[in-house]
């Protein structure tokens, strides 16, 4: 088995949901506030993610309304950090602050990773939503939701993420933006420990909550997805990608042997609007749930979930295509993530630098978008490419040969 094969593989625990200042040690400080995508380093919150820091002042009772947690933020009293600086990743915004509830994954090294648990398709902090609705429908899960899973979690039987990955893989998922078989499985592994484990009310609020959110298992997946690309991170030779991730302002990528992140601007390959919007509509890409696609999830199995790339636009020979021309420029394949309708092949990971740059083939993610107007929220979903400039300034970076 390749090296980086065998860390990829190695198991994932989910190990279990809470408060994230009880459970991240970075927000055990109320004054920070998380993001996605590589630090702003100065630059102002979007205002789909800046609808997402005032959600979680508002959400925490940090301020009283949105104007005051609006300056809070621009006069710095609260300091916004990178989630994936701090060991964990954000869907979309990436918004995280101590009350918002999150899912907790760990190696058997024991590095942990953390994401915000996930709210559904509808108004979301992670979209931008700050109303009250949505702030609601958060407290529930954090208040009713999430201590009712994390009891279930310490009473049921041992869950590796990834394995759960791989037979998702199996049923249609493809791990990053369509969950549904992986979902199901949760529901169905922690149900008898959900109810065993809690009041009546409870246990049925959790189910419902499993049953009726099909996008439940994503901060899982990409928490297990994280343990393992930091994991990479530290052992791969120079010039692997174990990050993708967008802040507004430009998509970023991470690299071994590398420090910092290297950026630039995507390009929209594919865009479908939801509720009335359309595409001119989109904020620019925001997001660290690619985090799952540097592991071999994502546009990299594309061809293993043909709903969601027939729902992209596209058909399942260019699915089969695209995860074909991955293989040329990664440097392994994943024992565990193999992909049906390719002869239950391996699916492509650990992106090269170096290759992308030779064959000038810079690779896709998938991702939704929110409204580019502050607190409108969701407003579609896609394909973004890569930049090419973002490999060529890391290849620059190697050594003077670009070393692989």
């Amino acid at each position: 088995m390749n090296a980086l094969a065998a860390v990829a593989a190695e198991p994932v625990h989910l190990v279990g949901f809470g408060r994230a200042g009880d459970l991240w040690p970075a927000l055990a400080d109320p004054d920070v506030v998380l993001h996605a995508g590589p630090p702003l380093a100065g630059r102002a919150p979007t205002p789909a993610m800046l609808g997402a820091l005032v959600g979680c002042l508002l959400f925490d009772g940090r301020a009283r309304d949105a104007d005051q947690a609006r300056a809070l933020i621009e006069d710095g009293t609260i300091t916004l950090r990178s989630c994936h600086e701090v060991g964990g990743v954000g869907p979309m915004s990436g918004a995280v602050s101590a009350g918002v509830p999150v899912v907790v994954a760990e190696r058997s090294d024991g590095r942990r990773a953390y994401a915000p648990v996930n709210e559904g398709l509808g108004p979301a902090l992670r979209f931008g939503n700050f109303d009250a609705g949505t702030l609601r429908r958060l407290r529930h899960l954090a208040e009713v939701v999430a201590p009712a899973l994390d009891r279930a979690v310490r009473a049921a039987a041992p869950i590796d993420l990834v394995a759960w990955q791989a037979a998702a893989l199996r049923r249609g998922d493809e791990g990053h933006n369509r969950n549904v078989a992986a979902t199901s499985m949760l529901a169905t592994r922690l149900a008898p420990a959900v109810v065993a484990t809690n009041e009546t009310a409870v246990a049925v609020a959790a189910l419902r909550e499993l049953d009726e959110n099909a996008h439940f298992f994503l901060p899982l997946s990409m928490a297990a997805a994280k343990a393992a690309a930091d994991a990479l991170h530290d052992v791969a030779p120079p010039g692997i990608v174990t990050a993708i991730a967008s802040n507004g302002h430009g998509t970023g990528i991470r690299v071994s042997g590398l420090p910092g992140w290297f950026e630039g601007t995507g390009t929209l390959e594919a865009a479908q609007g939801v509720e009335g919007h359309e595409p001119a509509d989109f904020a620019p890409a925001m997001g660290d749930s690619p985090v799952t696609e540097v592991v071999g999830l994502g546009a990299s199995a594309m061809s293993a979930a043909p709903n969601l790339a027939r729902t992209l636009g596209w058909t399942t020979q260019r699915s089969r295509e695209h995860v074909l021309g991955l293989r040329r420029i990664s440097d392994a394949g994943h024992e565990l993530f193999r992909i049906p309708d390719l002869d239950f092949a391996a699916s492509p990971f650990a992106i090269s630098v170096a290759r992308v740059v030779e064959t000038g083939h810079a690779p896709c993610f998938t991702t939704g978008f929110s409204h580019r107007d502050l607190g409108i929220g969701r407003a579609g979903f896609g394909l973004v490419r890569l930049p090419l400039p973002a490999f060529a300034d890391a290849f620059a970076a190697l050594s003077p040969d670009g070393a692989r």
